[in-house]
């Protein structure tokens, strides 16, 4: 693996410090403006308030929540800082920076609104930086600004694990989980900004029309139609929210698919395919190797397609991860992996990953839901790799099995 470069470094040290250390840190001064054992009575008296945060959209369906669970009581633990904040802000006699808490305060303003306004803003920073890089000098400006707040909102005890996170020996692994997180994130998002947008269309749309429903018959009818249309939208976004794949990789994997029908077309059918069909239908993983430029690709995807017609869901992946973020016990699912080994070689990254998901990956296709067809050339021969012990990972042919070796 690459070493890590200081920008990328810089970059990770302050999302661990963002993420890890500033919750503590913000719940510390919580606790003490919203002791626990009084939190829920001091909800309760401040429910108006609370829901009108509600109501602007302030505070989200997730935080009420939170606030206000249908079974047990209210805990800070499960806060996170956005919403401590908020209550912060809303219903203490915190003092706000003289610029109000949405933008950087003064260096000289060190009261605890300002300290608060100060994570909240490099929060927000790091959220929207569009790279895992970050230069030395704004990371040194942003990581004394953002200490000296954990240091006076937490106290002392958490400078050591500041100093002790400053010098802390990063490797790849560390950078790989960030940039998951922030890509989850995002994702998350863009979900979340969609659903808003739609949701609030089909509110407006239906108070509109209900409001014009006394009008006319044809009012009546026309609000009937469009109510019906928006239960098939709800439907719609419902089943998005219960597919375990992100939206817009589902677009792409639907896209992907249809370019595959199209190549489809000019296949020419050969003993070789029908083999291949026959295998991955009586067993639950299926590898096909060949040598480069013999069309193993285009045999794989062919038989994909059949079995789509068989009542599968193609999905093509190229990280076995996916498989099991993707797994669907609902669902028959057929995933497919071109040279999942390696292009040229064996792929020591790529065996390390299918390394660790092994087990997990043998647990879904031996459910006989599942079911695996990988492609490897020749290049990057399993078996040869299985012969002198260098590869751990061999997929055989066998009916819900799946061998390690």
């Amino acid at each position: 693996m690459s070493p890590l470069s200081d920008v990328e470094v810089n970059y990770i040290r302050l999302a661990l410090l963002l993420r890890g250390v500033t919750p503590r840190a913000v719940r510390t001064f919580f606790d003490k403006e919203f002791p626990p054992t009084f939190l829920p009575s001091t909800l309760n008296k401040n429910y108006n308030t609370l829901n009108g945060l509600f109501k602007k959209r302030i505070l989200n369906q997730a935080q009420w929540n939170l606030l206000f669970p249908t079974n047990g009581v209210p805990n800070s633990q499960t806060f996170d800082v956005t919403l401590m904040i908020c209550l912060i802000r809303n219903l203490t006699s915190v003092t706000p920076p003289i610029n109000g808490f949405d933008k950087l305060p003064l260096p000289g303003e060190t009261t605890p609104g300002s300290d608060l306004a100060r994570i909240k803003w490099y929060r927000n920073i790091l959220a929207h930086h569009d790279s895992n890089t970050m230069p030395t000098g704004d990371f040194n400006t942003a990581w004394t600004n953002v200490v000296d707040a954990v240091n006076r909102l937490g106290g002392l005890p958490m400078n050591q694990e500041c100093l002790d996170l400053k010098v802390k020996i990063l490797d790849q692994s560390n950078q790989e989980i960030m940039l998951e997180i922030k890509q989850s994130q995002e994702e998350m998002k863009e979900l979340r900004r969609t659903m808003e947008i739609e949701h609030s269309t089909m509110r407006e749309n239906l108070t509109a029309l209900q409001t014009e429903n006394s009008s006319t018959t044809k009012n009546l009818i026309d609000l009937k139609n469009s109510h019906r249309d928006l239960q098939i939208e709800h439907s719609k976004v419902t089943e998005i929210l219960k597919d375990p794949i992100p939206w817009n990789i589902r677009g792409q994997i639907n896209e992907e698919l249809e370019n595959w029908k199209e190549d489809d077309k000019t296949f020419i059918e050969t003993n070789g395919a029908k083999c291949v069909l026959k295998c991955i239908k009586e067993n639950g993983c299926v590898v096909v190797t060949a040598s480069s430029g013999t069309g193993k690709t285009s045999l794989v995807r062919h038989v994909a397609l059949q079995m789509q017609n068989e009542g599968y869901e193609i999905l093509s992946v190229s990280n076995p991860k996916e498989i099991i973020k993707w797994y669907d016990p609902s669902k028959k699912t057929l995933f497919v992996v071109d040279d999942f080994c390696g292009t040229y070689s064996l792929n020591p990254m790529k065996f390390e990953t299918w390394k660790n998901v092994m087990e997990k990956i043998k647990t879904l296709v031996e459910k006989k839901q599942v079911k695996l067809k990988m492609s490897c050339r020749l290049q990057a021969d399993i078996n040869k790799c299985r012969k002198t012990g260098s590869s751990p990972l061999f997929i055989a042919c066998q009916k819900g099995h799946t061998e390690v070796v």
